[in-house]
């Protein structure tokens, strides 16, 4: 069951980063041709474009390295704990350090709010790039949730 759920969830987030990868490149690849067409023309905003799905890609590729297993790990303490141990400490760090940033986000995200603020190019309200920050660590801690139940499932 938790197998089903992991890869289910895992190839949705894969496609939603993917759409998001895609409609950046896109983007970028269009103004740049109509700028070789003529010089004059471009496409407003485009910071704003790149800087939006690149959150969404950023956030969403986070919880998917988790879910697939696929993390940079470095091993300090190999030596001294069996290899289950640590890969279940690893996945209670995950845990601790994802909800510690989803927490950190809350205020400065509210402050943003507070202050109107909004980007430089299409006037969007700065706001909603945390909803990428608090969807991504949201989805990390479910990650690193399952995670530690598949693996509690595991012998060793």
């Amino acid at each position: 069951m938790t197998r089903k759920l992991t890869e289910g969830l895992a190839a949705a987030l894969t496609a939603a980063a993917g759409l998001g990868l895609i409609f950046m490149m896109g983007m970028v690849v269009a103004d740049v041709v109509l700028r070789a067409v003529n010089t004059g023309w471009r496409i407003p905003g485009m910071v704003d474009y790149v800087e939006f799905s690149l959150a969404w890609l950023i956030f969403l590729a986070i919880p998917v390295a988790i879910l697939k297993g696929q993390m940079i790990a470095v091993d300090l303490v190999d030596m001294v704990l069996p290899g289950r141990t640590l890969v279940r400490l690893g996945h209670l760090a995950m845990l601790a350090i994802c909800a510690a940033v989803l927490w950190q986000a809350i205020p400065p995200a509210l402050a943003v709010r507070e202050w109107g603020e909004r980007t430089m190019d299409l006037g969007w309200p700065k706001f909603n790039f945390f909803v990428a920050v608090w969807a991504g660590m949201g989805l990390s801690v479910l990650a690193a949730t399952l995670a530690l139940v598949q693996d509690a499932g595991r012998r060793g």
